[in-house]
């Protein structure tokens, strides 16, 4: 696990690096992927938002990580938005994930 954590704080650092050039909505989306694989809800919904907003992802996978931040953040409502989204978009979110939604 450790070894995981490593490899997505260096994606985190030259993502960073890279939006410092240009404001790329892959470097958004990678940045936004390795805060929420450390943890750090709050600093990768911007990103994750930023991706979103770009419309350059169409397989509903920025929104279902999305989705699981507000989820971690108990931010249910947001969650769900996500999550129906992400579903309408052909990514697979789990039941229980579903199950919360109304």
């Amino acid at each position: 696990f450790l070894g995981n954590e490593l490899k997505y704080a260096e994606s985190a650092v030259e993502s960073e690096q890279a939006l410092k050039y240009q404001n790329s909505p892959f470097a958004n989306q990678n940045l936004g992927f390795a805060y929420f694989n450390t943890s750090k809800f709050n600093e990768a919904i911007p990103y994750l938002t930023t991706a979103i907003n770009s419309n350059q992802f169409r397989d509903g996978r920025t929104e279902y990580i999305r989705g699981r931040c507000f989820f971690q953040l108990n931010q249910t409502d947001k969650a769900c938005i996500d999550f129906k989204k992400a579903t309408s978009m052909g990514y697979p979110v789990e039941m229980q994930m579903m199950m919360l939604c109304k």
